[in-house]
């Protein structure tokens, strides 16, 4: 029999162990001849070797004798949560790798967010609570400082059972319910995040700090998948369409001018960096033409008009000095239908308007505020940091992979998104790396290694690498991203 001390945790083995005498006898072996073995672990998703384990493995046997000898060991001996794969090549081979991949799935406890502009009803009817007074904007799963996600069987923090098993999370995915318009809104790239993170730091600025703008040192770019018909603006538009927007209204007019006759950077510059008595001046007349035409619902929603009166009645006399609402006019207006998504990289100036919609991130929280909000706005620092070019919007990708899974095509590799939505259910695709799937559907059941782990509308799991992972219900609908 196999004996030994048990260690407390992969990280930390303290076995030592004498040859596997009674299961050999049952399989007919002598063991006279045996040689010792240097087996290392290696994580699956990060090819970290550990210390290694010195087992003695006979090597007159085949790789199914030491397969077997080391499930029997490692099974009962080790964390419940992993698995080991032996491969060896040779009967003779000396050096064994073994690599350990997670082989059950966790429940995750999301961080709800309460922001003004949130909804009231959205998120709570998803997480089968009541809704209360209180909006409820976004549900965070990750492991971001600010909405640190926990398992719910053990209440351990998701940050340090990934680090318990030399694993990351490179993502943050979210829930939100955009009641009220958000900020406009800017994420540096890498470079500016770790300059600017180092800048503030060497300058004493603390985190908490209403005036700071970087929170990390990583960048934030973004998808979006609308869940209900959403509206954003995004990026600048063609300054023809600028034009053609502004021209009908004095008190813009010599934004008309200006635009014509200097660069779309420069009249950015020059519109956020504005005097207060200028804005007003400019902004007061067309507000006192707009939100009468917006109260009696006579503005169209798919108008810039009509988003610029909505903001501004959100934010009441302080909209009059907010360049924010010059910044709308110049900006893209797009909506997006359920399903549909759209990407936001480093440096674009983007705005949630309205709407219900999944979202994944780089696990980050560095923001540049560019208008539409009562927060603190850096405008040298925005003015650095954002690209003021006009693009043109685009729907995200979509690759159906089998029937019921379709993959988002993201212009980046550090994370990924699908869905699986059908009737019935499906198989998902054997992730390369650890995920979390979160159920917006009807009660279904995910099922690994033979065992169901059902899940309930709202509800979001921590699923293993490398593994196939099955998924059964009526009508099923969840986002797995990895």
């Amino acid at each position: 029999m196999v004996s030994g001390k048990k260690g407390c945790g992969i990280g930390s083995p303290t076995v030592l162990l004498t040859p596997l005498l009674c299961c050999c006898r049952c399989a007919r072996m002598t063991y006279n001849h045996y040689a010792q073995i240097n087996v290392t672990f290696r994580f699956f998703n990060k090819n970290t070797n550990i210390k290694p384990y010195f087992v003695n493995l006979f090597t007159t046997k085949t790789e199914r004798i030491a397969r077997k000898f080391a499930q029997m060991y490692l099974f009962e001996r080790c964390v419940s949560d992993v698995f080991f794969v032996v491969v060896i090549r040779h009967a003779s081979i000396r050096n064994v790798t073994m690599e350990v991949y997670m082989s059950e799935v966790f429940y995750l406890e999301g961080v709800v967010q309460h922001y003004d502009w949130g909804g009231h009803y959205f998120i709570p009817e998803l997480l089968g609570k009541e809704a209360t007074a209180q909006p409820t904007a976004e549900l965070w799963l990750g492991v971001h400082s600010k909405g640190m996600g926990v398992l719910r069987d053990n209440q351990m923090t998701l940050a340090d059972y990934l680090a318990s098993h030399g694993m990351a999370l490179p993502f943050l995915l979210k829930v939100l319910d955009v009641r009220a318009s958000l900020s406009i809104q800017v994420h540096p790239d890498k470079l500016q995040a770790e300059q600017g993170f180092a800048r503030e730091n060497h300058a004493g600025v603390a985190l908490t700090a209403a005036h700071r703008n970087y929170k990390d040192d990583n960048h934030k770019p973004e998808v979006m998948v609308a869940l209900t018909p959403c509206v954003l603006l995004y990026g600048f538009s063609e300054v023809a369409q600028i034009i053609q927007r502004c021209q009908p209204w004095p008190s813009l007019h010599w934004l008309v001018t200006a635009l014509q006759q200097d660069p779309l950077s420069a009249v950015y510059r020059r519109v956020m960096a504005l005097p207060a008595d200028e804005l007003e001046a400019t902004l007061a007349p067309l507000l006192r033409a707009l939100l009468p035409l917006w109260r009696a619902g006579e503005l169209s929603g798919r108008s810039h008009l009509f988003w610029l009166a909505r903001a501004a009645s959100e934010h009441g006399a302080e909209a009059c000095r907010d360049p924010g609402l010059l910044a709308l006019l110049m900006m893209n207006l797009v909506h997006v239908q359920p399903g549909e998504a759209i990407f936001q990289p480093a440096r674009l100036p983007h705005a949630y308007l309205h709407g219900c919609n999944v979202e994944l991130m780089a696990n980050s929280d560095n923001v540049l505020r560019g208008g539409l909000t009562s927060k603190h706005v850096d405008v040298n620092e925005l003015l650095a940091v954002v690209d003021v070019v006009p693009v043109t919007p685009l729907p995200v990708a979509q690759q159906a992979l089998t029937p019921g899974v379709t993959r988002y095509q993201l212009p980046t590799d550090e994370f990924h998104l699908l869905r699986l939505s059908c009737h019935g259910g499906g198989t998902l695709p054997v992730l390369p790396a650890v995920g979390i799937a979160l159920n917006i559907g009807e009660a279904c059941v995910v099922q690994l290694a033979k065992r169901d782990y059902p899940l309930q509308q709202g509800e979001s799991v921590l699923l293993p690498a490398g593994q196939s992972v099955v998924v059964s219900g009526e009508s099923v609908d969840l986002f797995v991203a990895w």
